[in-house]
């Protein structure tokens, strides 16, 4: 092999790790800031490095940690750029773990993908209780006005607007006196008919 060949193999080789680890962003975990019973301000500061970065913070009660804060965008400053995150439902008198985390370039996560719901079918209202009982004493007072004629014919009330020859507990109209007494011999049949003095 050629030796100027390997020389630029080998360069090569040396300069792209460094080119990689000077890319990578400056870190520092602070420290936290308004601790209580149950929650705490961590705090830390962080240099891009000319790289969009974003950091978060890992915490929890061994340096497993276990939970972590949101991400936070910095941007690709090459300065030193002061971070915080509240924590909160922590346990009271409980020792926690955090150091700050920073992430540089952009990356993607696998596509997913959802279904919307469906438009739900417009409500009818039922109607209410009032409205049940006026329909139901409008359908009553409808079948009253329909029977009314044939319960009047029904149970023999018949008017002076009765026809000509309506009977009236089993006497002809036309033997019916003013006063309403079926008693008159001048429209009884010549074999009911009586004389003063004679017997019945």
């Amino acid at each position: 092999m050629d030796l100027r060949l390997l020389l630029s193999l080998l360069a090569f080789a040396i300069t792209v790790p460094a080119a990689q680890a000077a890319a990578q962003p400056n870190v520092w975990t602070g420290d936290t800031e308004a601790v209580s019973a149950t929650a705490a301000v961590l705090t830390g500061a962080v240099n891009p490095r000319g790289e969009n970065t974003t950091v978060f913070f890992r915490y929890g009660k061994t340096q497993a940690y276990g939970s972590r804060t949101p991400d936070i965008a910095v941007g690709n400053a090459t300065t030193r750029i002061a971070v915080s995150a509240p924590v909160t439902d922590l346990a009271p008198n409980t020792r926690y773990h955090y150091r700050l985390v920073a992430v540089a370039g952009t990356a993607a996560g696998a596509n997913r993908n959802f279904r919307t719901k469906a438009v739900a079918p417009p409500v009818v209202p039922e109607p209410s209780k009032l409205e049940l009982a006026r329909a139901t004493v409008f359908r009553s007072a409808a079948v009253i006005d329909i029977l009314a004629p044939i319960t009047r014919r029904a149970s023999g009330s018949i008017g002076s607007s009765s026809p000509p020859g309506a009977v009236i507990a089993g006497v002809p109209r036309s033997t019916r006196p003013r006063d309403g007494s079926a008693t008159a011999s001048r429209s009884l049949p010549p074999r009911l008919r009586w004389a003063p003095g004679s017997s019945r």
